[in-house]
This record gives C-alpha cells, sequence and structure tokens, in this order.
C-alpha cells in the first residue's frame, strides 16, 4: 500500500510539473523595477524587447486575416467579450485569494490591448505607456481552441508561490495580477498561425518600485481542511465503527455474566450437573438439582475458589483474577474511545496527526484485552459462553482496528500529499 502511495504521488508530481511547462512557460523579466516593459513573458524566455520574427515572411496580411480566427477559436468557439469576461473573472478569483478588490472591464483598454497584440502578432511590438501595465500570455500551439482562461490566469496566479523576498520581480505576473491598486482590465489576443498571443492590460498601473509593500504581498502554503474526507474513507471508517459497537456489545456482556468457567459434579458416574461458575468477578453456586444457590464476590468468601486451596494459592488466584479485571476493563474503555473518535474521523477532519489516534486507541484495547484474558487463563478454563462472546468480541476489534488504520492512512496520505493545498494571503 506505502509503494503505490508513493508511486501515486510521483506520477502526480511529474504531471503538475509537465502541466505548467506546457501552458506556462519559464518567463522574462526586465532588469529593473519600476517595470512597464513586459513583466510576463510566456515564450521560453525570447525577449520582447529583442527583433521578433516577421511571421516566417507573411507579411503583416496574413497574421491580421488571423484574428478573426483567434476570436472565435482561441478560447472554445466563444467570442472574444465573453472571454475577456473570463479573463476577468479569473483574475477577480486570484485576487479575492490575495485580499484585492476586484478589476473592472474597460473598453479603452480592451481596444488597447486588441491592437497591441495584433501588432505583435504582425512581429512588432508597441511601446508601453507609463499609466497602464501588461501581463502577456505566448504559446507556439496548432489548436489555440485548447488554450483557456483558466489556463493562462491560472499560471500567472500560482507565481506568487515563487515569490522572494530579496526579489521583488521573482512574481511580476503574479504581483501585477493582484496590484492593490489597479482597477481596470482589459484583453486582447491574436493568432498567426502558429503562435497565440493574449495581452492583459492593467490601469494603472502596477509593479512600480518602492509601492510593493503597499500594494503586493506574498502567497504562503496553508493546509485548509475540507469539511469532510473522501467517500470511500468515510464509508471504510463507519464499518470500522459498525465492527467496534458490535465488539463492545459482545465483551461487555461476555465480561458481566459469570460463565466463563463451568464447573460440574458427576453423580453415580452418568449424571451430571453443573454445581459451580464464575467470572474474573464472582462465582455462583447450584445445587445437585441445578437450582441456584448464591453467588459469592471475589473479595467476601472463600466459596469463590476451589475448596482444596491453600491459603498462598489463594491470595495468587485473587491477585491475578484482579489484574485481569482490571486490564480487560482499561481494554473496553480503549475500544469504547476508539470508536467514538473513529466515528468522528468519519465526517470531519482531526487536526494534523490526531486522525491516527482512533487506530491506536483500537491497537490498546486489543492488547489490554489479551492481557487480560491471558492472565486470567491461570486458573479460570474459558469452557463458558462467556469467554466465548468476551473472545469474539476481541476478534472484531482486531478487524475494526484493521479498518480503522486504512481509514485514518487514507486521510493523512491524502493531507501531506498536499491533495488539499489552497493558497491564501500570509
Amino acid at each position: 500500500m506505502l509503494f503505490i502511495c508513493v508511486i501515486t504521488f510521483l506520477l502526480l508530481i511529474i504531471q503538475v510539473h509537465t502541466t505548467s511547462q506546457n501552458i506556462n512557460p519559464s518567463p522574462y523579466f526586465a532588469p529593473s523595477i519600476p517595470i512597464h516593459n513586459d513583466t510576463s513573458h510566456d515564450d521560453e524566455g525570447k525577449d520582447h524587447d529583442s527583433e521578433p520574427l516577421k511571421n516566417n515572411g507573411r507579411g503583416s496580411h496574413e497574421a491580421s486575416a488571423q484574428n478573426y480566427a483567434a476570436e472565435n477559436n482561441a478560447t472554445h468557439g466563444v467570442p472574444i467579450d465573453d472571454f475577456q469576461q473570463m479573463i476577468l473573472t479569473d483574475h477577480n478569483k486570484c485576487r479575492q485569494q490575495a485580499c484585492a478588490k476586484d478589476l473592472q472591464e474597460d473598453d479603452e483598454l480592451h481596444r488597447e490591448a486588441m491592437k497591441r497584440a495584433h501588432s505583435l502578432a504582425n512581429g512588432h511590438m508597441l511601446p508601453l505607456p507609463d499609466d497602464y501595465n501588461e501581463n502577456v500570455f505566448e504559446l507556439d500551439t496548432g489548436d489555440p481552441s485548447k488554450v483557456t482562461s483558466e489556463m493562462i490566469v491560472k499560471g500567472w496566479c500560482n507565481e506568487g508561490k515563487q515569490y522572494d523576498a530579496r526579489k521583488e520581480e521573482s512574481s511580476l505576473r503574479y504581483s501585477q495580477l493582484v496590484w492593490k491598486s489597479s482597477t481596470k482590465l482589459g484583453v486582447g489576443h491574436a493568432y498567426d498561425s502558429h503562435k497565440l498571443y493574449v495581452i492583459v492590460l492593467y490601469k494603472p498601473s502596477g509593479n512600480l518600485r518602492g509601492e510593493f509593500g503597499a500594494n503586493f504581498r506574498r502567497q504562503k502554503k496553508v493546509k485548509r481542511m475540507a469539511l469532510s474526507p473522501d467517500s470511500m474513507s468515510q464509508k471504510i471508517a463507519l464499518i470500522s465503527v459498525a465492527s467496534g459497537a458490535i465488539a463492545l456489545l459482545l465483551v461487555c456482556v461476555g465480561i458481566g455474566t459469570p460463565n466463563w468457567y463451568l464447573e460440574y459434579t458427576t453423580i453415580s458416574g452418568s449424571n451430571y450437573y453443573k454445581s459451580e461458575s464464575a467470572n474474573f468477578f464472582y462465582s455462583c453456586s447450584f445445587a445437585s438439582d441445578g437450582s441456584f444457590k448464591q453467588c459469592v464476590n471475589r473479595e467476601d468468601g472463600l466459596t469463590y475458589y476451589p475448596y482444596d486451596a491453600s491459603a498462598a494459592w489463594m491470595n495468587d488466584f485473587s491477585d491475578r483474577m484482579r489484574n485481569a479485571a482490571g486490564l480487560c476493563i482499561v481494554g473496553i474503555l480503549f475500544l469504547a474511545i476508539g470508536i467514538v473518535l473513529t466515528l468522528v474521523m468519519a465526517f470531519i477532519y482531526l487536526p494534523k496527526w490526531l486522525n491516527l489516534l482512533p487506530p491506536a486507541l483500537l491497537f490498546l484495547a486489543c492488547l489490554f484485552m489479551l492481557a487480560g484474558m491471558a492472565e486470567g487463563a491461570r486458573f479460570l478454563s474459558y469452557n463458558g459462553y462467556s469467554a466465548n462472546l468476551f473472545q469474539t468480541g476481541h476478534l472484531l476489534t482486531m478487524f475494526a482496528l484493521f479498518l480503522s488504520a486504512f481509514a485514518a492512512g487514507r486521510i493523512h496520505f491524502s493531507r501531506t500529499t498536499g491533495a488539499r493545498i489552497n493558497t491564501v494571503q500570509k
């Protein structure tokens, strides 16, 4: 099980790493702050300030002819207005995590962003005015319809995890995305038959030297509790609770009734009658006709002990029965608490390592009940139904332990692998 969990975790890491490389290639960062010229770059580190290719000799006309295609199939066939709204929605989701106010669409910025995207597709990068800033996404793709707004914005938003306090430029796309002073947004895109360009403009401009402290703070990872574990873990835990509840009933009935040890007397070589029954606490005697006579507490009379027992032997007998009773009672208490905590674990996350506490308590229950039976076996032969009930309950406790441990392991693994880790503002 552990080997399978480790392999699954490694495959998850590889998949996430590959996805991030495909969607959000390594960025180019401008050398100084304020950053107004290309705070983001998604074309594997190529510098927008260098001389771009001229669309492989096709000229600006062909690139412009592709703009309609970009507006209609670069975003799963949705119109440009809907795509711009999707970009805005995804931006505001990320900004809400950083406690920044929502951005608003701006028609003038939309037009300017489209103009800049078309110019970039034609091989020319327009100068960026000081009153707004931009994030740029570029991707070589033969099928722009597979690129969604969520892919673009999520890649920028996730850069918040890479922030280095010593380098303000370490997460520029993210810092501009959540820059608190920016209030307006414009979106444009273009496609030149092999590369998709998406430009997002922000106004007022972000990433200004000396203003990072007031407008941007880094993210940190925190474990955010889910309301409850997954359904499979819940089912396993509930089966454990049911098994443990039955076990608790059996051991309580078993230890509370005197028929752990039964003694029979022979009459005339053929007739038998029950003359005595006993458990860890008391014994009961019966007449020759099988009628009940009396029960005697272990501490109250010698009739609890065999008739030929010496004083030293009786003392040892009493000590062992007392120890056996105490061990079994402690085991029953551990069983009851373990059942309750397993039930709690089935519906809510226990803090940190406490979800491993229920199986630990069930393990102690098994251990103490087994030790109690071993201690009492010195004098009681366990030939009655009460002992059988207790032993059956002990076996069910072991089964409940296995299921509780399995459920706790699933829950703990899902948390430690980061399956439920979100990012929030520090």
